[in-house]
This record gives structure tokens, C-alpha cells and sequence, in this order.
């Protein structure tokens, strides 16, 4: 309420040149640069939104707090504006002397970091309103002897004595503001800075889109080493050498860079958690449970990567990190809205469907952090426990996007739509099995997993999640193959292991241990979500059967041979896929490249009638820094319990 009245006393005087004194609207000195000005008004507007409805003249400040920060973050409009200011303040100084002049130019009021006290007087000899008493932070200005110590005939005044007795003692002025929003510059002030640590900076549009290491530090500058991003597939490549935010994954100290001298508090956003990669050169930044981060909508790596024009006016979704994020696994995230009347307090969609899994392969989709600070209820009226405040710094320039992410509109088998996949075809640092990894978190209704079964024990069933049971437990209904064609009919007949094609809700109902589930599967699913259809995908990894034949009977698939293939294009009815030749890296039997002859990749394609020469699907990942130890640098991790006994490349 304090600021309101501010705002509109500042208003309600019009200063000699020109009229309204934007600087004081916004409380700001004439020195503020574009981030004080922009922190200014997201903090004036945060203060007032809750009370836009039930304090009078709130609105009308809202409206002055916007003209003042259109007015001053133009750079001509400003220019011309501080011209007119200071040949109007020349003539108030002459009038009243300097010393009240240079007070009145560089006071704030309550809500920055001293309270002015305004009253208003008409000069009859040149018309305008100029301000005849002020009261600077209690220390009384005195004209004739009579001691100023209230607002008088201010039109602000009379708005608010419609509901209150405002009065401006010095007792008010050292009052601080009720409201319980956090200051997230308490958090950016230079003795929180320490050598060693890792923050956020401000890059390109104010955002925390790089990071530096703290080497040294001073009372009034910091010494800092900028990381730059290590790309490891060549999509990702590409994406850093158009210059792209990259706020996830491995960084290293920059050798092309000198250390450089910085002010922390204006260039950094936040400090880091982060852990060394593979080796003490490298640093990993990943999100964790509870943070709030702003991801890519509609955000497609190859695509940008390859046409950077494609990322100008690009939309974001924010959202709240429910898991660490795993490079095994990725992160389970959960969609976060405005809540209504207020500009920076944000809390959990209620509409079903907004929880969903970001993939390991899908790291640069996260744009940057949010510093953000959780309530626990109570703190202000229609404030939950849960709901954020989120930092306006970092939401300043980008639109904040509601809508769901809706997966399910089809109408039948052959209109299916894709079922997100929590599990990604590659990335992790860790030659370690997944299999013990899983826990409750990386399960939810309706997901699709493949599960460990049949003799040798490779991924090769289905199973559609209804419920986690426990921390180790999960109940799933399996999925059945809903053969079409002759051959995949006696295919089944023969009780043969089917990994692709239309499958159907089965009526087996189990209770499975985590560890026997490999990964989860993306799919198309129809309307009615009784029939999937699962087919290879772009990037994924697969056994195929080396000596396979449509004819096969269980005798001929007890002595199946297999070899390592990459997925290089999604499956399609016409043509159906692309694959490459991997090849086990020799001393290595988990590592897998592909296979070249005479410098050339050996690709084939493989149709249709032929999806059934699939055995299953591996999971795999990329390891960073391998190329450290002898291993090439494109070689794939694969996952040592779903590698088949037999192998024959």
C-alpha cells in the first residue's frame, strides 16, 4: 500500500520541464542502467498485483510504473527525457538551492532505499507545480522554521484517505513492507561470492545462459573464467556453433578465453551446483529435484541445429524438476502456471497430463534456470504451499507457456499418436547396468516398458504401467502382438519373441520388480489406448537376427545368430527403416562404433516384411571424454544385459 502511495504522490507533481518525474515513478536515480530499471519495475509490479483489485488507485500505478519503464528503456525516448529533466531542475535549484535540489534528484522513496515525503505548491510566477517541501529519510527539511511531516493537498492522498489515514512520520519511513516476496538480490550481493564456485551469468538477453568459475575476488570486482560446453553428438555440434544457449549437460574451462574482470552482482544470475565429468577438467551441470527451469516448446535439436533462424521467437515452458535428472534416465518435470493475480508467483498445473519426462538426448531443450523460492503456505492470501516465486529477471523477455502437452488425439490404429518416452536412446557417463537403477519416480500411469523375459532373458515383452506398487514393485498389464499378415500369424503361432508391429491390451496382469524392466518404449497408441504400435526410432539401437527367415520355427530361433545396428531414420509404411553396421571396439566388448569399409559406412535398409528380423532393442548411451582413453570418441555405450549371448558381426 506504501508503494502505491508513492507512486502516485510522485505522479500527482508536476516537475518543472517535464511534468512527470519518470525517475521518481520508478524510484530510481537518473544513473540506472537497463537491469536496474527492468528489476525496479518487475519488483514495483510484484508488490502491487496482489492488491490490484481491492486498493484504490493501485491500477492507475500499475499503468505509471509501465509508462515510466516504456518511457526510460528506450534509449531516444530517455535522451530527450533527461534533457527536459535537467534544464527543469536547473530551474528549480535556482529557486531553492542546491541542496534541496541535489536531494530531490537522487531521493527514493520507501519502497527503494529512502522514504520522500512530498507536498505540493503551485509557483504562481511561472505556473508550474514544484515541489516546496520534502522530507528525506526522517532528516527534516526546514523552509520558514515549520517542520514537513505529512502528504497535503497530493491528489495520491486524497485516493487513499477514500479507505486510510496515510501519514509520512519518520517512524513510517523505516517501516518495511509486510509483503512476503522474496528478494532475490539478497542472493546476488558480493560477500556470497566465494573462489571456487560456479554461477550463472547473464548472457545475450539477461538471461543465465553461461557459467563462470569465481578465481579470485575483491571488494569490488571479481576475477572469472567463462566454461564453455562440451558437445557430443553433431546435432549438438552444430547447435553450440550457431551460438545457442546451452545451460545442461559438460562444460570445460574455455582455453580461447583470458580471465576477466566482472562486477558479480550485475553479471551473475546464480550460483551452480555441479559435479567434476570424467575427468577434474570438466564440470557437469545438471537440473535437480526442486528447481525450476524454463525448456524449449516445440524444440527439435536436428531441425534448430541445422536453420538457426527457427530458434528467433521461440516459446518456453516452464516447468519444476519432480527427479534429479539421470543421464540414464532423464528428469521427471511437471508444468507450472501463473497464478491469477500475481506476475511472478507460479504453481503446479492442475490439468492432467503436464507431468512428463525430459530424455537424457534431449538436454540442450532445457533454456536456463529460474531462481526461484517455494512458499509453504500462509505467507500472503491465495499463496499455496508449493507455489513459487520465481526471479523476474529471468522471465522478463520470454512468453510463459500454459497449454498441456496433449499426446492422445487419434481416432484409430492407423491415426496413432506418440507417447512420450522417459528413457532416451543414448547418453550417460557410467558403464554401469540399468537394471538396478530404477525407482518409483521413474514410473507413471500409462507409460509403455519393455521387460526382461523369455529364455535368455533380453527386453523383448511389453507392458503398460497401471500403478507403482512400492519402491520396488510396479504393476503392469502386458501387451500382446495383434498380428495382420499370414506370416506374422504363424510368427505367433509358433510362440516366436515379436519386438515390432501392432500390439493389443493383454488380460496377464503382474506385479514385476523394477529391476526387471530395461527401458520405457516410444510409441503410437490409438484413441481407445487398446492398440500401440512399436517400431524403430530414429537414433535408437538394435539387435537384429543375422540368419533370420519369416518362416522361422523355435528350433531355427534357439540357434539365432544376431549383429548391432543404429536406427538412422523413423519406421515408415513404405520404406520402412534405415540401419548402420555397428562394430564392437576392439578390447572393449560394451563399446560399439560403426562399421566402415574401405572409409565407407555400411548402411542397407530394411522393409517392412522384414521388422520381424528385429530381436530387440538395446539401450545406449554416449560416454564423454572416452577418447581420453583410447576409445573413439563416436563410440556407443551399449547395455551390457541386454547384449545377447551370441554375437556375429
Amino acid at each position: 500500500m506504501l508503494t502505491v502511495c508513492d507512486i502516485l504522490s510522485a505522479a500527482s507533481l508536476e516537475f518543472p520541464g517535464c511534468n512527470i518525474d519518470f525517475y521518481w515513478i520508478l524510484q530510481l536515480k537518473p544513473s540506472a542502467n537497463e537491469t536496474d530499471l527492468r528489476t525496479r519495475s518487475q519488483k514495483l509490479v510484484s508488490l502491487m498485483q496482489p492488491i490490484k483489485k481491492s486498493f484504490p488507485g493501485t491500477e492507475l500505478a500499475l499503468q505509471l510504473v509501465k509508462s515510466a519503464f516504456v518511457m526510460l528503456s528506450d534509449k531516444e525516448k530517455r535522451a530527450a527525457f533527461d534533457l527536459k529533466r535537467v534544464e527543469g531542475w536547473d530551474s528549480f535549484a535556482a529557486l531553492y538551492g542546491r541542496e534541496v535540489f541535489d536531494g530531490v534528484v537522487s531521493g527514493q522513496s520507501s519502497s527503494g532505499n529512502k522514504r520522500v515525503c512530498m507536498s505540493e505548491l503551485s509557483d504562481g510566477s511561472n505556473g508550474h507545480d514544484v515541489v516546496k517541501k520534502v522530507r528525506l529519510s526522517g532528516d527534516e527539511i526546514k523552509e520558514g522554521g515549520v517542520e514537513v511531516d505529512r502528504i497535503e493537498n497530493s491528489t495520491s492522498s486524497q485516493i487513499v484517505n477514500d479507505t486510510m489515514d496515510v501519514k509520512c512520520t519518520k517512524d513510517a519511513s523505516e517501516e518495511k513492507t509486510s509483503c512476503a516476496f522474496y528478494d532475490f538480490e539478497n542472493d546476488r550481493k558480493q560477500d556470497v561470492f566465494e573462489v571456487g564456485q560456479i554461477w550463472a551469468g547473464h548472457h545475450q538477453s539477461r538471461l543465465p545462459l553461461r557459467y563462470g568459475r569465481i578465481n579470485s575476488k575483491t571488494e569490488a570486482e571479481l576475477s572469472v573464467t567463462w566454461l564453455k560446453p562440451v558437445p557430443f553428438m553433431e546435432d549438438e555440434r552444430r547447435w553450440c556453433e550457431a551460438g545457442f544457449p546451452v545451460a545442461c549437460g559438460s562444460f570445460e574451462l574455455d582455453p580461447d578465453m583470458s580471465e576477466e574482470k566482472v562486477s558479480g552482482t550485475k553479471v551473475f544470475s546464480q550460483i551452480c551446483s555441479w559435479v567434476h565429468g570424467v575427468t577434474d577438467e570438466q564440470f557437469e551441470v545438471y537440473p535437480k529435484e526442486g528447481e525450476v527451469w524454463a525448456v524449449f516448446e516445440d524444440w527439435n535439436l536436428a531441425e534448430w541445429s541445422s536453420n538457426p533462424e527457427m530458434i528467433s521467437g521461440c516459446k518456453f515452458k516452464i516447468v519444476e524438476i519432480l527427479s534429479d535428472f539421470s543421464k540414464y534416465r532423464g528428469a521427471l518435470v511437471t508444468s507450472l502456471v501463473k497464478v491469477e493475480g500475481f506476475s511472478s508467483i507460479f504453481g503446479r498445473d492442475s490439468v492432467e497430463g503436464n507431468r512428463f519426462h525430459i530424455l537424457p538426448n534431449s538436454l540442450y531443450m532445457f533454456s536456463h534456470k529460474i531462481p526461484a523460492f517455494r512458499f509453504k503456505g500462509g505467507e500472503m492470501d491465495r499463496v499455496e504451499d508449493g507455489m513459487f516465486e520465481l526471479d523476474p529477471l529471468a522471465l522478463s523477455d520470454y512468453p510463459v507457456i500454459v497449454s498441456s502437452l496433449d499426446e492422445h488425439s487419434s481416432s484409430s490404429i492407423s491415426s496413432l499418436n506418440r507417447v512420450p518416452e522417459s528413457i532416451p536412446p543414448m547418453r550417460s557417463y557410467s558403464a554401469k547396468s540399468l537394471r538396478l537403477n530404477w525407482c518409483a519416480n521413474d514410473f507413471s500411469v500409462a507409460q509403455i516398458w519393455a521387460i526382461y523375459s523369455s529364455n535368455d532373458a533380453m527386453p523383448r515383452r511389453y507392458a503398460i504401467i497401471n500403478k507403482v506398487l512400492s519402491n520396488s514393485q510396479v504393476q503392469v498389464t502386458v501387451l500382446e502382438p495383434h498380428p495382420v499378415l499370414d506370416y506374422e500369424i504363424c510368427w505367433e503361432k509358433e510362440n516366436l519373441p515379436s519386438v515390432c508391429g501392432i500390439y493389443r491390451v493383454g488380460k496377464s496382469v503382474l506385479n514385476l520388480e523394477m529391476s526387471l524392466f530395461s527401458h520405457s518404449v516410444k510409441c503410437q497408441r490409438s484413441k481407445n489406448q487398446l492398440y500401440y504400435r512399436i517400431y524403430p526410432k530414429k537414433g535408437e539401437i538394435w539387435a537384429m537376427y543375422t540368419n533370420w527367415n519369416k518362416n522361422w520355427k523355435q528350433s531355427d530361433y534357439k540357434n539365432y545368430q544376431y549383429r548391432v545396428v543404429e536406427i538412422l531414420e523413423d519406421f515408415s509404411e513404405a520404406s520402412g527403416v534405415r540401419v548402420a553396421r555397428l562394430v564392437e571396439v576392439k578390447g572393449c566388448m560394451t563399446f560399439f562404433q560403426r562399421h566402415r569399409h574401405d572409409g565407407f559406412e555400411l548402411t542397407r535398409a530394411v522393409s517392412k516384411d522384414e521388422m520381424l528380423s528385429f530381436s530387440h532393442r538395446i539401450p545406449a548411451f554416449i560416454v564423454p571424454g572416452i577418447e581420453r582413453y583410447g576409445i573413439p570418441e563416436s563410440s556407443i555405450h551399449l547395455e551390457p544385459n541386454a547384449l545377447p549371448p551370441r554375437s556375429r558381426n
